[in-house]
């Protein structure tokens, strides 16, 4: 792989190449927690916030991992006050706190 760990944001991609040392170029891709992650030809998408590895195997057994960490994409909400209400906007959602 091209390196051991990433991270990315919810619904954000990122592609990592995977190094062959061999005449069989066929790599399957695998993620350990698709509910965090898929991966489809070295395409890591984030699905929900957590941690994944994203496996790289060969037909003979032999195998690369990355570990990926997904991110919340609200990284600062924008917080503001009417009246008797405190509101948190992330991601066009508002929860009432």
């Amino acid at each position: 792989m091209s390196t051991n760990s990433i991270s990315i944001e919810e619904n954000a991609s990122e592609t990592i190449m995977a190094t062959l040392n061999c005449t069989d170029s066929s790599v399957t891709w695998t993620s350990t927690n698709p509910g965090v992650a898929t991966v489809h030809d070295g395409v890591i998408t984030g699905v929900g916030v957590g941690t994944t590895t994203v496996v790289a195997s060969l037909a003979d057994g032999t195998s690369s991992t990355i570990d990926v960490s997904i991110l919340s994409s609200c990284h600062s909400p924008v917080s503001f006050s009417t009246d008797s209400w405190n509101t948190i906007v992330c991601n066009s959602q508002m929860d009432n706190i």
